[in-house]
């Protein structure tokens, strides 16, 4: 997992989301963000996310073998997710579509622009629809960039609302990202930017 990929996604958007005067330059709040960053959190998440390790998952230990939306350990994942994202004290749901489509959504409400909205996102299932799928780089470890930004923003006053989303359903055609893009049209969401984050863990 690659720590200086999250450090970037991190300072980008404090930057964005503290002031909508933000200057690019070193940020004390920051710094400290990125010293709570640890390789071993984030290959532990990735070792539970890719079925290596045992999860807990409503209080039950399961192993995630695959996430295809067409596997039963899909809606584990999915779960999974949901806990790690409450477990930080966001308010966190399920977005359903399809017949076993689940996006998992998370909101921090921002406190002096709650309606405009930035999205730190990746997809979380995996292909091929066999019965092991693990997806360690595309994209457990996108996935887990989301969640780490998710726990180390939980607790930051910002001014803009932030929407942790992990889609469901992106290897079959953008599926799990085209439902939330048209309810958020529909609904007219005012979205200022998107970070996706995808295949972060490859070191050629």
């Amino acid at each position: 997992m690659k720590k200086n990929t999250i450090i970037l996604t991190l300072f980008l958007f404090f930057l964005a989301l503290t002031s909508s005067r933000a200057q690019i330059g070193y940020s004390p709040v920051v710094d400290s963000l990125i010293n709570l960053i640890t390789v071993e959190t984030l290959t532990e998440w990735e070792e539970q996310l890719t079925g290596e390790v045992e999860v807990i998952i409503a209080s039950q230990p399961e192993t995630i073998v695959s996430r295809h939306s067409d596997n039963p350990s899909n809606a584990l994942a999915a779960q999974w997710i949901l806990e790690q994202f409450q477990s930080f004290g966001l308010d966190a749901e399920f977005q359903y579509f399809g017949a076993n489509g689940e996006n998992v959504i998370a909101e921090k409400t921002g406190l002096v622009y709650p309606d405009k909205i930035y999205i730190i996102c990746g997809h979380y299932d995996n292909m091929p629809s066999g019965p092991i799928a693990p997806g360690a780089d595309d994209n457990a470890s996108g996935t887990i960039g989301v969640i780490e930004a998710a726990r180390l923003l939980a607790n930051i006053d910002l001014d803009y609302t932030v929407k942790f989303i992990a889609f469901d359903e992106e290897e079959q055609g953008l599926i799990g990202s085209f439902h939330y893009a048209n309810n958020a049209s529909a609904s007219g969401e005012d979205i200022l930017g998107v970070l996706n984050m995808d295949m972060i863990a490859w070191d050629s």
